[in-house]
């Protein structure tokens, strides 16, 4: 399944994100694009638990943003390139976050209203169920 982590910032912040070295993050909120093919909900357990081995990209955002609300839903491989792709017209992409096993521009995206990034989430991705992440641990 793919699953989409809408995470909250408070304020901005500069953190080394693996490869991809140093980037600087607004104060505002992120969307995170991610699958988990045969096993979606412990990969979203391991994203929101926090002294985790930093692994993913995501993984250092992770550590530092607050995950308020996860989206997921079945799909199938390829799916979760098709709504990154779907979001880059509506939300400004992270580049190269993300996205280093594919050709997206990147797999976060950033908006400083949660409502409005809450509602592109929720048309993009079509269906699927809403989880508050201690529904999820």
């Amino acid at each position: 399944g793919i699953y989409l982590l809408l995470m909250h910032l408070r304020g901005p912040r500069g953190i080394e994100v693996g490869r991809l070295g140093r980037r600087e993050f607004r104060a505002g909120w992120y969307l995170y694009v991610g699958s988990g093919m045969g096993g979606v909900l412990g990969r979203i357990r391991r994203h929101i638990r926090k002294g985790k081995r930093l692994r993913w990209h995501i993984d250092y955002l992770t550590e530092v943003a607050e995950v308020r609300e996860v989206l997921v839903k079945e799909a199938e491989k390829g799916e979760e390139c098709a709504v990154a792709r779907s979001l880059e017209g509506e939300l400004q992409v992270i580049e190269g976050f993300g996205s280093s096993d594919c050709r997206c521009r990147g797999h976060l995206f950033y908006h400083p209203d949660g409502e409005h990034l809450r509602q592109v989430s929720i048309r993009v991705l079509g269906g699927g169920e809403s989880l508050k992440p201690e529904e999820v641990v």
